[in-house]
């Protein structure tokens, strides 16, 4: 592809995805990336065809693409179709075949191209008919383009929108911790917020941009994008009888556990937790016991010799910087409620998504 196309091609990306997102959103960031991943795969769709038109014209083979999954080529009809790949959902595999299987000449082995990502996928398989094998590198290209694109649009609104519901909430309370250790044990410490009877892990922008970074890094087969697993972790609320903080408030003792066995499974926040944290166990520790805004820090259980001590000796200052800030966390916590959906409603929107997919895929 040429310099113009590619250029051609982000802009199409972008426009298409402005013109459906940039609304302020009625529903949770976390399906929002949702639906752009789903978006995204209607997008690529579109231009594979695109691209395959504009080649075809080039070379001069007869080339009609239709509203459903097939296409004529050079007086035979073609399918396009995406998946899934059986052993990794980060994996996106694209092939395209002709529909007369007496005609169909697949390679036997794809192409691949990886590329770093902050979506669900990462690496896309190309397989076509030998005889549309001058299109696979353009077929490649366009993969890349679009999902890369896709997903630097999808962490910038992400990031934009997790600015807009925090605020400057965590950054007073990051901003001390700093204070207190070098820059590798900080980038371990996520601090955890309680109020209006809920809890939710409050990262500042340059956490929640180490976070991604060391999901991004990760190779996580859980079938969700980075940004979405770093959405998940800063806006998930959690009842506060069903959290650990609970229990280390109340008993005032900091407690080592793990990912698996959580009270608040039905949340999905452990998947995000686990991705963040990175460790098999850690340390829930108390920060400050009373008011009506409450705080407690996780970190990997191997720094709690080094951790705790200084954090137990600095809690008067986080309850102090914690009052200043408690009204900006009230405020997230509604505000983040009222975008939570009804289990009817969560539940239509993820058979949608679902649906929207399935049918890309041909499934």
């Amino acid at each position: 592809m040429s310099t113009y196309r590619i250029r051609d091609l982000e802009s199409q990306v972008r426009l298409s995805l402005d013109a459906e997102f940039t609304a302020e959103p009625v529903v949770p960031i976390q399906s929002i990336c949702d639906l752009v991943e789903s978006h995204l795969l209607h997008i690529l769709y579109t231009s594979i065809l695109a691209e395959l038109t504009l080649v075809a014209e080039e070379v001069g083979v007869h080339f009609l693409s239709t509203p459903s999954d097939y296409f004529y080529y050079n007086n035979a009809i073609y399918i396009l179709r995406m998946t899934e790949h059986s052993i990794s959902n980060n994996i996106l595999q694209v092939t395209i075949q002709c529909t007369d299987q007496s005609k169909s000449d697949l390679v036997t082995k794809p192409l691949k191209i990886k590329f770093n990502s902050y979506g669900k996928y990462n690496e896309v398989h190309i397989r076509v008919d030998k005889v549309m094998l001058n299109y696979q590198t353009s077929i490649a290209e366009v993969c890349q383009s679009v999902l890369e694109f896709g997903y630097r649009w999808l962490v910038e609104y992400v990031k934009r929108m997790l600015n807009s519901i925090q605020s400057r909430a965590a950054e007073n309370l990051y901003s001390h911790l700093r204070t207190l250790f070098p820059e590798q044990v900080v980038n371990q410490i996520w601090l955890y917020a309680i109020t209006e009877n809920k809890g939710i892990y409050i990262p500042d922008t340059f956490a929640r941009k180490i976070a991604l970074d060391k999901i991004s890094r990760k190779s996580l087969n859980v079938g969700e994008s980075p940004i979405k697993l770093v959405a998940d972790f800063s806006t998930t609320l959690v009842d506060f009888e069903r959290t650990f903080s609970k229990i280390a408030i109340t008993e005032d003792t900091s407690l080592t556990k793990d990912f698996v066995n959580v009270p608040y499974t039905e949340s999905g926040l452990q998947i995000a937790e686990a991705a963040v944290y990175q460790v098999s166990g850690y340390v829930v520790q108390p920060l400050v016991r009373e008011g009506k805004t409450l705080l407690t820090t996780g970190y990997s259980s191997d720094l709690k010799g080094e951790v705790e001590p200084i954090l137990k000796k600095e809690s008067e200052e986080f309850r102090r910087i914690l009052e200043r800030e408690k009204s900006r966390l009230s405020s997230i916590v509604k505000q983040l409620n009222d975008q939570m959906l009804p289990p009817a409603l969560k539940a239509e929107l993820v058979e949608y998504a679902g649906r929207f997919a399935k049918g890309l895929f041909g499934l």
